[in-house]
């Protein structure tokens, strides 16, 4: 069964009524540490999926295959094609969360979020993952959800582990390596 956002953080110890939500690209005010999650709605309570498969955008895929002349799937040169096919491989059409991170650094959330959503696919020396969310086509669409905590590294790891846990038998089947039950941009 699907996870919502509000779930997800109560079963991480953390107190939902605590949570902040920022439509992607907003700025955040917040400059403390702490854990966010993103996902395709704003409300915390949504569990009913959106797409059955990635809303991929084609434009972006290209800039990045443009950008980043090392990019491979399977040892091959990257395509369109097998970008696409990649990535919807690892698209949890029954989940709303499509993305864990962690703002632990003295930046704070604010400077994180800044420099997430202003990273080109092809250049992401700033942020290790979440670079997947930039191929989708409802970029815009999707909700920040910011939570601060103390030790940001050990409650993502929980959540990740606690959304693991939760997962559904219809993404275990759909998915490729099942080493990598994460949400959707937290696989690289």
């Amino acid at each position: 069964m699907p996870i919502s956002v509000e779930q997800l953080v109560k079963i991480s110890g953390l107190n939902p009524a605590r949570l902040r939500t920022y439509k992607w690209g907003e700025g955040i005010e917040s400059t403390s540490r702490g854990v966010y999650l993103i996902s395709t709605s704003k409300d915390i309570l949504a569990t009913e999926p959106i797409f059955e498969s990635a809303p991929l955008n084609d434009t972006s895929i290209l800039y990045w295959i443009e950008k980043d002349e090392k990019l491979k799937t399977d040892g091959k040169p990257a395509t369109l094609l097998n970008i696409k096919d990649r990535l919807d491989s690892y698209w949890l059409a029954d989940e709303t969360i499509l993305y864990i991170g962690k703002s632990n650094s003295t930046i704070g959330i604010r400077q994180h979020m800044s420099n997430l959503y202003n990273l080109n696919l092809g250049n992401n020396q700033h942020i290790n993952t979440g670079v997947w969310l930039k191929t989708l086509d409802i970029l815009y669409q999707l909700h920040v959800h910011y939570i601060s905590c103390a030790h940001p590294d050990d409650k993502k790891k929980e959540m990740i582990l606690n959304f693991k846990s939760q997962f559904s038998k219809k993404s275990k089947k759909k998915l490729m390596n099942h080493s990598h039950e994460f949400p959707f941009a937290n696989n690289k």
